[in-house]
């Protein structure tokens, strides 16, 4: 559920990265958010010779095409020179090029001379799943329908499209909290407000004060559907986000002065409580454990 803070380009790598939750947690933060950690470019050879014609096999794949779970056709160009696949929190480094099922070439890593940076579950879904059944060194190509490209993306191309894709590197992260069970309805234990919200404390906190309005906070979390997809996480970052309380998503607003420094809740928002307040538009319901590191006056 991050959502993109910059205005959606043209260009495959933006298109690729989907909606989520950070910029809404932390919607009103007047500190800047720090950048992400991104793989060091590589440089392509000096008047490398770049063969980016659409391949034979455009409009439909061979005979002996595979199909991933989700049902992408795919044919393995490259085996693999290691047997490490990227996991859906991982830093996968990629060299790609798309086309059109009628031949135009979209985008090229080639043409830039370097590869991209991704995250599987912090792009669309075809993606994502595509680069965790792949391992480092193999490249694939994947003919993927309209319904699971870039559908819904403004600007986006909403017919079939090809991919090549090659997973060059993988930078392992640290793991995210273990999905909450169960992930649709709150244990009988948690307890409910009359705003839909229930809570549900795993850890006791280290103080007694709890958040007021106005303070800064910082804290980490990790947010999930309800299907059990990893929404996104402060954790595998490796960092903390601040933010102010009374500002931000409903149901953080309304949650995080129930904990105490220190403390670690689960926290079941309804649709309602995850509206964005920079969009007005709802994030969908969620899972999102939250550890309350520190509270500023």
């Amino acid at each position: 559920m991050r959502i993109a803070t910059e205005p959606m380009k043209t260009h495959v790598t933006t298109l690729l990265i989907s909606l989520g939750l950070a910029s809404c947690l932390g919607a009103c933060s007047k500190e800047p958010r720090p950048q992400e950690e991104s793989s060091s470019p590589v440089d392509a050879a000096p008047n490398a010779p770049l063969d980016l014609a659409a391949p034979p096999d455009l409009a439909a794949p061979q005979a002996d095409a595979k199909q991933t779970p989700s049902g992408i056709p795919f044919r393995v160009l490259q085996r693999a020179t290691s047997t490490e696949r990227p996991r859906e929190y991982d830093r996968v480094t990629v060299s790609y090029s798309a086309w059109t099922s009628d031949g135009k070439l979209l985008d090229s890593s080639e043409k830039k001379g370097r590869p991209v940076s991704l995250i599987p579950y912090r792009i669309i879904p075809a993606w994502g799943e595509a680069l965790q059944l792949m391992a480092v060194g193999e490249k694939r190509r994947f003919w993927v329908p309209a319904e699971l490209s870039l559908t819904g993306i403004p600007g986006a191309s909403t017919g079939e499209l090809v991919f090549d894709v090659e997973v060059v590197g993988n930078k392992r992260r640290p793991d995210p909290p273990t999905r909450p069970s169960p992930l649709v309805t709150p244990p009988p234990r948690a307890q409910k407000k009359p705003s839909g919200l229930a809570y549900l404390t795993i850890s006791k906190g280290t103080g007694k004060r709890r958040p007021k309005a106005g303070q800064r906070l910082e804290i980490h979390y990790t947010a999930w559907a309800p299907d059990g997809r990893l929404l996104d996480s402060t954790l595998p970052r490796g960092r903390t986000l601040r933010l102010t309380q009374g500002r931000g998503m409903p149901g953080l607003v309304e949650g995080l002065p129930l904990m105490t420094e220190g403390e670690t809740a689960q926290f079941w928002m309804p649709a309602e409580l995850t509206v964005d307040p920079k969009r007005g538009k709802s994030q969908g319901p969620a899972v999102v454990e939250v550890t309350l590191v520190g509270i500023q006056d």
